[in-house]
């Protein structure tokens, strides 16, 4: 046999699914720990693991300034902050959104015209 047997197509999707998730869990933990382990917005102390949360509002969610589908990039940390479980839903819901100017990360109100419904 000349050539060896190619790898299944199922393995090596998970294998590119499992590097890609290492990759966001890197990157968001390189953000926490720039922000001391607090909500970028609020300013509320943040748990990295489920573990050590005391409840459901405590851990730290990582939220992609740009979208994936506008280009952005979930494994780099400069398009990455950290926010609590109320606060991403506020940017989730499209009632603020987060700007970089100058390196610093701005939320802005998003005015009632401009959101999605």
């Amino acid at each position: 046999m000349l050539f060896p047997k190619p790898e299944p197509y199922a393995k090596v999707k998970a294998k590119t699914k499992r590097q890609k998730a290492q990759a966001r869990a890197l990157a968001r933990t390189e953000v926490y720990t720039r922000v001391d382990g607090l909500c970028q917005r609020c300013g509320r102390r943040l748990v990295l693991h489920l573990a050590d949360a005391r409840s459901a509002f405590d851990i730290a969610h990582a939220h992609e300034i740009r979208k994936r589908s506008l280009g952005g990039d979930p494994t780099d940390p400069e398009q990455i902050v950290i926010v609590c479980a109320e606060c991403h839903e506020l940017l989730n819901t499209n009632q603020e959104r987060v700007e970089l100017r100058d390196g610093q990360v701005w939320f802005v109100l998003v005015p009632q015209k401009e959101r999605i419904v």
